[in-house]
């Protein structure tokens, strides 16, 4: 089962991002795990309980890209999703298809950036898809 989403599913238990792993609906919670998360949440007959019941399963997610920034370097990259939280953070799908979350920083100027390694990289524009 392949899903398209446009918003970011973390693991409930370690905040990782997913693009695949467990959802299981526990009453009116809905929960979604990584693969090495699970069996900290409930057993392996409790999770194939809520299997048989259609309460749980593995699946994929597809992101769906919010925008496409390009970046200073003239390398543009998909923006998958922008959250706002204590640090303001960019999740973005890396040149090799990998998902990358970088915290936004600016500069004394003001102008938004994130670091790459030891590259700023800047935000020339952003273009909603």
């Amino acid at each position: 089962m392949n899903k398209q989403v446009n918003h970011i599913i973390r693991c409930d238990e370690c905040g990782e991002i997913l693009s695949s792993g467990h959802y299981v609906e526990e009453g009116v919670a809905q929960n979604y795990y990584c693969g090495d998360c699970l069996g900290k949440a409930m057993t392996e007959a409790e999770y194939n309980e809520l299997y048989e019941e259609g309460l749980a399963y593995y699946t994929e997610w597809e992101y769906e890209p919010i925008g496409v920034w390009t970046l200073t370097n003239t390398l543009a990259v998909e923006v998958l999703a922008i959250e706002y939280d204590i640090e303001d953070a960019v999740v973005i799908r890396e040149p090799d298809g990998s998902i990358g979350e970088y915290t936004i920083q600016y500069d004394t100027d003001g102008e938004p950036y994130i670091q790459a390694g030891e590259i700023r990289l800047y935000f020339d524009e952003c273009m909603r898809v």
